[in-house]
């Protein structure tokens, strides 16, 4: 009996559906950016700096592009503005000594480094690096990494609780031109001690909140209030010129994503996608992939006897391997009527009365398929029609003489 496809089926399609909507779903997610940490280029609600991002690729003879390998294995041409959004102090703080001789490399090769901080309110600042964090790269630096702060002439600072909130304020002796007078500074930190080589930009309460240093051929920049590179910032309180003068001249500008936990690994689907496989693409090799497989392999576990490697021999003689082949090959409602035709083919010498009634014998038999009882019965009866004496024809039957030789067959014979 043929067994239904139409669970299996229904069970596919089902699956098929759920899986068409979680992807669905998980598209949905990412498009939206909020599994993203927050100032990710690739976050688009108010805490990410997507329109930052896709506003300086609509700049003519400008190049975005975002950076998801560290610091150390970066190479880049020297006419490169690197943009770090959402530091925090520590991760500025604590580099290590690779990380921050890759990013002296660039800047003395004259390329710019921007770091724009993260709103920083009730936190306290950096006095050892952060054990544990989900998102961002945990580090133990060793007493011989020096800290950058200090390496690079200033140290984090914390302006008072009345000063919080109000506007920075541009100094009047900088020499950069298109900057506002002033900007909204909505964070507590800020930048102290420093190195006659910084220039303040803006200050709050006389403290210098955004500021740069030339090195080399370049120029490192800091940002306090970073709340300005948001997408939420962007939205309410643009400040166009501020943001051009951190992107630089440079005609190509990299979003650094790797400092904010977010690395890609060069999987099948990423390369499959980059050497131009759609999804029709990726399902035909899938196809092939499993057609492949199937060729090799059968889907069907193999016997004990083929994983082990012994060899079964089964011991039936050729009359079971008829009855099997009959079985497999002859319905059961044709079996009589099959049986009937090959004696007629062998026998030859049937009176035309004695035949006609074994054909009238055979069309009494019931529509609804006969039992095994019931084939046995009438096979005896068609048998004791055609031949009533039992006997065989001398032509048809064989002249053998026993075989001394011949070992007894044990193989199991049924019977009709």
């Amino acid at each position: 009996m043929r067994r239904s496809l139409t669970g299996p089926m229904a069970l596919l399609a089902t699956l098929t559906l759920m899986a068409i909507g979680t992807i669905h779903l998980l598209g949905l997610r990412f498009r939206a950016g909020d599994a993203f940490p927050p100032y990710s280029s690739l976050r688009s609600d108010p805490l990410g700096t997507r329109i930052l991002h896709d506003s300086l690729a609509r700049w003519e003879n400008r190049t975005v592009e975002r950076l998801y390998q560290p610091l150390e294995s970066w190479m880049a041409p020297p006419d490169t503005t690197l943009l770090l959004a959402g530091c925090m102090p520590h991760d500025m703080a604590f580099l290590t000594a690779s990380e921050q001789a890759a990013l002296v490399q660039h800047v003395k090769s004259g390329g710019r480094v921007v770091f724009a901080f993260q709103p920083l309110i009730k936190e306290p600042l950096p006095s050892s690096p952060p054990v544990t964090n989900r998102l961002r790269r945990t580090r133990s630096p060793t007493p011989a990494t020096p800290r950058a702060d200090t390496t690079w002439g200033f140290t984090f600072a914390r302006l008072p609780e009345s000063a919080f909130g109000q506007p920075a304020d541009r100094v009047d002796s900088t020499s950069a031109t298109g900057l506002p007078t002033q900007i909204p500074c909505h964070t507590r930190l800020c930048f102290t001690n420093l190195a006659t080589a910084w220039i303040p930009r803006y200050t709050v309460d006389n403290q210098p909140v955004v500021m740069e240093r030339p090195l080399g051929a370049g120029r490192l920049v800091l940002v306090s209030p970073g709340y300005l590179l948001s997408n939420e910032a962007l939205f309410r309180n643009r400040q166009t010129g501020f943001i051009a003068w951190i992107a630089g001249p440079h005609p190509r500008i990299v979003f650094d994503e790797q400092h904010l936990g977010i690395s890609r690994m060069e999987g099948f689907m990423i390369r499959a996608r980059s050497l131009g496989f759609g999804p029709t693409g990726i399902w035909f090799a899938l196809c092939i992939v499993l057609l492949l497989a199937r060729i090799s392999r059968p889907l069907v576990p193999a016997p004990p006897s083929a994983r082990t490697g012994r060899v079964v021999f089964v011991r039936q003689d050729s009359v079971t391997a008829l009855i099997n082949l009959l079985r497999r090959h002859i319905p059961r409602r044709n079996l009589l009527g099959t049986c009937l035709d090959t004696w007629h083919a062998t026998a030859g010498r049937v009176p035309p009365a004695t035949w006609q009634q074994a054909v009238d014998q055979l069309a009494d038999e019931p529509d609804k398929p006969p039992r095994a009882a019931d084939i046995v019965r009438r096979y005896r009866t068609l048998a004791s029609l055609l031949n009533p004496a039992g006997r065989r024809d001398p032509a048809h039957t064989p002249q053998t003489k026993p075989d001394a030789t011949r070992r007894p067959d044990h193989g199991y014979h049924p019977t009709a």
